[in-house]
Formats: C-alpha cells, structure tokens, sequence
C-alpha cells in the first residue's frame, strides 16, 4: 500500500493527483513553500513527520512516494532529510541535509528563489534532532525581544 506526499503549488491545479487518484492511491498535498522560504510551518512538519511514521509502522509493505512539482525540490529534500533525522536513520544536520541536496545539481537551488533557504532548513533540522531533549515537541511559539536593529 503507497502513501503519496506531494509538495506543489497551493491554489493550483496537480496534474499527479489526477493520475494517481485512477490507481486508488492515498495523495496528501503540501505547500512547495512557505512566506517565500523553501520551508513548511513547524505544525506542518511535525503532522508529515508523524503522518510518515504511523503509515510506515503499520507493516512493511507500506511504502512512502514523495513527489514534488515544479519549484518544490527544495522543501522535498529538507522534508526528506527531516525524516530521516526524526527515524534516527542519519544523524548530523548539515551532512544529512547535503547528502539529500546532492541528488540535483546545485544549480537548481537558486533557480527556485532569491533566497537561500539552507540556513532556515538546518535550523528546523535542529527543531527535529532535538525533539527527544524537550519536553513539548513541536515547540510553541515565542515571543522574542529585539534589542536593537542595525
């Protein structure tokens, strides 16, 4: 049995959905970004992460197809690297998610967005390797005080 995650576009139409809805498989669509950055809100990381693992531990067969349309490389390699942080699977942020950003070239990166998203990415990555060492997982939103700006 296939679980699909595919990350695109919000708003548009998913050619893939059409395609894989014919051959009865489960699609659950997420956000290629979120404000701009190659990344999904914390509450969205967690239900994939938690979505990821109950489907793979309900038995062997289960299988996971990640897809990602035009634009979305980038949150698809963070995602994958955040799950194989989360199942204990690699360790180490930067050379987990390197590993997953080796897959395309590195050109492609910078064709999706101005920004780059990798230190936002690692800093989540963080969020993720550190879940066992909190108590509240994922963490709640704080307020942060500025004491200056330049």
């Amino acid at each position: 049995s296939s679980l699909v995650f595919n990350f695109r576009e919000v708003g548009t139409p998913s050619v893939i959905d059409a395609v894989l809805s014919e051959h009865d498989l489960t699609i659950m669509d997420y956000p290629r970004h979120y404000e701009g950055c190659s990344l999904l809100p914390v509450e969205t990381m967690h239900h994939f992460l938690r979505s990821s693992e109950s489907w793979l531990s309900l038995g062997p067969s289960n299988l996971l197809l990640m897809h990602c349309e035009r634009g979305a490389w980038p949150v698809l390699a963070f995602t994958l690297a955040a799950l194989l942080i989360y199942q204990k699977q690699y360790s180490g942020e930067y050379k987990t998610l390197d590993m997953m950003y080796k897959q395309a070239p590195r050109e492609l990166l910078h064709l999706f967005s101005p920004l780059n998203p990798i230190p936002s990415q690692l800093r989540y990555l963080k969020y993720v390797s550190g879940r066992n060492l909190v108590s509240e997982w994922p963490p709640q939103d704080r307020a942060l005080t500025m004491d200056c700006v330049i």
